[in-house]
């Protein structure tokens, strides 16, 4: 859902998205909607093989939310907000789709494991919070076309564990980056 508003000189832009998986979306008897995919890399073997779903790129047994808030006075200047929510059950590619399955390998069953998202005791959380800014200087003698620009973000993940409804913390990050874009006209 977005929304867009003209303010004074500038637009103002809101957005909401969200969405939520069953565990076996991506699961069907006899194939699955994961596609493989070769990478090339500089170490011994040359190659790794990473499998991605056909779609919704968390998967099945996913929530996840996302608001964005921007204004921007286009071609001058702009500030954006962004903050990002998935939860992710502990159904994933490789685990068995079957109940009756005595391996988590073997997809070889109908896909009927019961449970709504996310599943199993233990839940996957990540938190993104981002703040993005740009400037554009007006053009310098119609020759040069100069911008700054800026992005910070927070991520935080953490594992609730419900056995003992427990947070315990998997990690956190910040990334800064900041650049310039120079254009010749």
């Amino acid at each position: 859902m977005d929304y867009t508003h003209l303010i004074g000189k500038g637009v103002l832009e809101a957005g909401f998205e969200a969405a939520y998986t069953t565990p076996l979306i991506y699961r069907r008897d006899k194939v699955d909607f994961i596609v493989p995919h070769r990478t090339a890399t500089q170490l011994a073997g040359g190659d790794v093989l990473k499998l991605f779903y056909v779609g919704f790129p968390y998967g099945g047994d996913t929530i996840a939310m996302q608001l964005d808030l921007s204004y921007s006075q286009p071609g001058v200047w702009g500030i954006s907000s962004a903050l990002r929510a998935v939860v992710h059950g502990s159904m994933d590619m490789m685990q068995s789709h079957n109940k009756d399955d005595n391996k988590d390998d073997a997809n070889d069953g109908y896909p009927n494991k019961e449970g709504s998202t996310p599943t199993g005791p233990d839940i996957s959380c990540t938190l993104i919070g981002s703040l993005a800014g740009d400037y554009h200087f007006p053009s310098i003698a119609h020759i040069l076309d100069i911008s700054f620009f800026s992005n910070i973000s927070i991520i935080d993940r953490f594992m609730l564990k419900g056995s003992t409804d427990a947070k315990e913390p998997e990690g956190m990050d910040i990334q800064l980056a900041i650049g310039m874009s120079i254009a010749v006209l």
